[in-house]
Order: C-alpha cells, then sequence, then structure tokens
C-alpha cells in the first residue's frame, strides 16, 4: 500500500515538472544543465582539481575523485541490482530527450556524480555552498524535466552523492 502510493506520487511529481512546467526557455537550458552531472564534466573536473590541488591525502582534487569513484560504483551496483524501466517506458504522455542515459533509472547518476561534487566543494570551499548546491539540484530537477528520471531517482542520488562526499571527507 505505501509502495503504490509512493509511485503514485512520484508519478504526478514526474508529471508536473516534466509536462506542466514545459516551456521554451526550459527546453533549451536543462539539456544544458544536464550536463553538469555527466560523467565527461566530473572526469574533467576531477582531474584538473588533481593538477591544481594536488595528490596530497588532504586535498581537495583526491577526495573530489574518489568520491566520485565511490559514488558511480555504488551507483552502478544498485541500478543493475534494482533495474528499475525510465519513466518514459512507463508512461507514454512524458515528453522526452534521451541525453546521458544507460539501460535503467534508479539512482540517477547525473544527480549522484552532481551531489558528490556539490558536496564536497561546499566541504572544501564553503563560501560555495548555495551555488554549488542550486546547480546541484538543478541537475537533479533536469533529469525529470527530461523525461529519463523519476523524482525518486533523483532523491536517491542526491542521498548517495551527499553521503558519498561526507564519508570520504570525514573518514579518509
Amino acid at each position: 500500500m505505501i509502495r503504490e502510493k509512493l509511485i503514485k506520487l512520484d508519478q504526478k511529481i514526474m508529471v508536473l515538472i516534466n509536462v506542466k512546467l514545459r516551456c521554451r526557455p526550459l527546453d533549451l537550458l536543462m539539456p544544458i544543465i544536464t550536463y553538469l552531472g555527466s560523467s565527461e564534466f566530473s572526469a574533467v573536473l576531477a582531474l584538473s582539481s588533481l593538477i591544481v590541488t594536488g595528490y596530497g591525502r588532504d586535498s581537495y582534487g583526491l577526495k573530489l575523485t574518489l568520491t566520485l569513484i565511490l559514488s558511480g560504483i555504488l551507483t552502478q551496483v544498485i541500478k543493475r541490482t534494482v533495474n528499475r524501466l525510465r519513466p518514459f517506458l512507463i508512461m507514454k504522455e512524458l515528453h522526452i530527450k534521451k541525453i546521458g542515459i544507460d539501460d535503467f533509472s534508479f539512482p540517477s547518476g547525473h544527480t549522484t556524480a552532481a551531489f558528490s561534487m556539490a558536496v564536497m566543494s561546499l566541504l572544501f570551499y564553503p563560501h560555495l555552498t548555495i551555488p554549488s548546491l542550486i546547480l546541484a539540484l538543478l541537475t537533479g530537477i533536469s533529469r525529470v524535466y527530461l523525461g529519463v528520471h523519476f523524482p525518486t531517482d533523483v532523491a536517491m542520488g542526491a542521498i548517495i552523492g551527499s553521503s558519498a562526499s561526507l564519508l570520504i571527507y570525514y573518514f579518509l
């Protein structure tokens, strides 16, 4: 019963973001924002951070790289265990733009990466807290707007990315 209610709520929020908020400016902006969680963007940020901050045990570059590796592995293991179908395969009324997708939906890898980068950045650079979190949140919303993830996929990605950052930051 709770599961069915959660699925219905997930689908209602999905329609709200993907269908009801649909407009030309967001159609142009969301595909750009979604790349902030891409593996390409993550790799470039991690590599450039390693070059700038070095490889020391307490360096931002090393901790960011380890966070992205840890959260990426966790996300892929969960995706292959849960095997949740993409929303556009279940809900036919969605507007879709298939940017950066693999076979399964849960959790969102883009959102996981975005929150991994955002939380690690704000831990090292507190003055970047608000912009980092806004960009990570927008990345997650973009995945729903584009029709490739349910809101719960995005929520779990945010939890995994944030948790991985906190674990690496405080325990490495």
